[in-house]
């Protein structure tokens, strides 16, 4: 079943990692993508966009709103799936009240015998939760994840710039260079675990 769905519905969150892991796991093709004003106003899908485009995937995002006012987010998602056959629900982003405007249309679904099914990936564990049902009963399965996702692929999500050089940056800085250790201490990250050394870098600036 789940190499015949495509399409994923998801909210766009801080942590749109949420979103990417799932969608590489079951290789869907499209993500449609629900942003409330402050995610758009935090930019926080440009870099999810960016690395699924960089895979041939397709991203399309529309807005949610405030993403608080649940009438209005339930009137916005049924419109956006209105004419989509099936759909998969991405249960790992957004607030809460968002999460349930999600579940609430895919019930609806489930009622009128539309075959969606929706998952939930939880990193911590290694593991990718599949719930699937009718209108009367739910269950989940669980399998490890398996996807392919690259620490350049998170960086990107994230928006962060990767370095082209690996040697060590100076992390703290003191205005008496006497008392700076040699310079090859700073890559001993075990003087930070030490409690003495690590109340000593404190006092720094």
């Amino acid at each position: 079943m789940h190499k015949e769905v495509k399409c994923m519905v998801c909210i766009s969150t801080r942590q749109n990692t949420a979103n990417l892991v799932p969608f590489m796991q079951f290789d869907f093709d499209i993500m449609l993508l629900l942003e409330t004003d402050y995610a758009k106003k935090k930019n926080w899908s440009s870099g999810l966009s960016e690395v699924l485009s960089g895979r041939g995937k397709q991203i399309k995002r529309y807005p949610l709103g405030k993403g608080t006012d649940l009438s209005e987010m339930l009137s916005k998602i049924r419109e956006l799936v209105s004419d989509v056959p099936t759909v998969c629900w991405n249960m790992g982003g957004g607030q809460k009240i968002q999460q349930m405007a999600l579940l609430k249309v895919f019930q609806e679904r489930l009622d009128i015998e539309i075959q969606d099914w929706a998952c939930y990936a939880d990193p911590s564990l290694r593991m990718v939760y599949t719930i699937q049902g009718d209108r009367d009963n739910l269950s989940s399965t669980e399998s490890e994840i398996r996807t392919e996702v690259s620490l350049d692929d998170v960086l990107d999500v994230f928006g962060l710039e990767k370095r082209t050089s690996n040697d060590p940056l100076m992390l703290w800085r003191c205005s008496d260079p006497d008392t700076v250790p040699a310079k090859d201490r700073f890559r001993d990250l075990s003087l930070f675990w030490n409690t003495e050394e690590r109340h000593r870098i404190f006092e720094w600036e």
